[in-house]
């Protein structure tokens, strides 16, 4: 079904509520220069492709209802360049 294209910024307060919205799954990532810090992350089902979302990262949902992940500089650019 089509619709409106609409996308969440991936934050530390959103991942709960985009992996409730999103074919997501909560992942964590390791800093590899200091293992004790971690993060949330997520993997996103993109079509057939499974991405990365990592935080400050856009998930968006497609006009044609699939998901995508870009990063900042790619969403505040395709918000320019449609």
């Amino acid at each position: 079904m089509a619709g409106e294209e609409s996308a969440m910024l991936l934050t530390a307060e959103t991942v709960k509520v985009i992996c409730a919205w999103a074919p997501a799954i909560e992942v964590e990532e390791i800093n590899p220069e200091n293992p004790e810090e971690r993060y949330p992350a997520l993997n996103v089902q993109c079509g057939d492709e499974v991405k990365r979302a990592s935080l400050d990262d856009w998930i968006v949902k497609k006009e044609d209802g699939t998901f995508d992940v870009l990063g900042p500089n790619a969403y505040f650019h395709s918000l320019r360049h449609p």
